[in-house]
């Protein structure tokens, strides 16, 4: 009888044991993912993918337009015109004929705009 129990004692260590052990693992994957998508997020944000994000230069208001960096009332006000004037902006670099927009202005926001 002391040799069941003490197997028994024995087979549910080692349970507890080999349990544990896969429960850390287990954090590990939690945290492995968790930094991966954190990791994909930040890779989306710089690459442009969440387009949702992004303000359409095609169709944004004024009070859209002036929430990008250098971007004020004024500014805002000239690429509303440009657009009215022009018609719709077929590629991002085209932003950069709006009086006020040039080349480092331009890099500053190319990454939070889309047509």
């Amino acid at each position: 009888m002391k040799r069941s129990i003490a197997g028994f004692l024995k087979i549910a260590m080692i349970g507890m044991l080999l349990c544990s052990g896969l429960l850390m693992a287990g954090e590990k994957d939690a945290k492995s993912k968790t930094k991966k998508e954190e990791t994909k997020q930040a890779q989306t944000e710089k690459t442009g993918e969440a387009k949702s994000d992004l303000v359409n230069i095609n169709a944004a208001s004024l009070e859209q337009l002036t929430t990008l960096p250098r971007v004020g009332p004024s500014i805002g006000q000239r690429i509303l015109d440009f657009r009215k004037e022009h018609g719709q902006f077929k590629k991002l670099e085209e932003l950069m004929n709006v009086k006020g927009i040039g080349p480092k202005t331009y890099e500053k926001l190319k990454e939070l705009i889309r047509l």
